[in-house]
């Protein structure tokens, strides 16, 4: 996925969880974010179903509640990511790293 055009997502996607005008819930079904920089990025609620995010950088991601199913975050680096809520069932997270995240980060 183009990076502006999910730059567009992402504010469009904070904009729905402030309830603001012109916001709607990220929707990235299916998107191919293969090694995306999603460092500390606000997808609460977002619609990653069948993503591909394998070696993903989502370290200190915001994913509460997010509908993650059939997710692939092979090799994706999920440290200090919040993932409470998330519907995480039918992914594959083969060397996934899910340390927590530290200060210095």
């Amino acid at each position: 996925m183009n990076r502006n055009v999910l730059n567009d997502i992402l504010q469009k996607h904070a904009l729905w969880l402030a309830k603001e005008e012109g916001g709607e819930r990220a929707d990235l079904r299916g998107a191919y974010l293969r090694g995306a920089d999603l460092f500390r990025a606000n997808l609460r609620g977002a619609d990653l179903r069948h993503a591909n995010l394998s070696g993903a950088f989502l370290l200190g991601t915001d994913l509460q509640d997010a509908d993650l199913r059939g997710v692939c975050f092979d090799g994706a680096d999920l440290g200090g990511a919040n993932l409470r809520g998330a519907k995480l069932w039918d992914g594959a997270l083969t060397g996934t790293a899910l340390d927590p995240l530290r200060d210095d980060d």
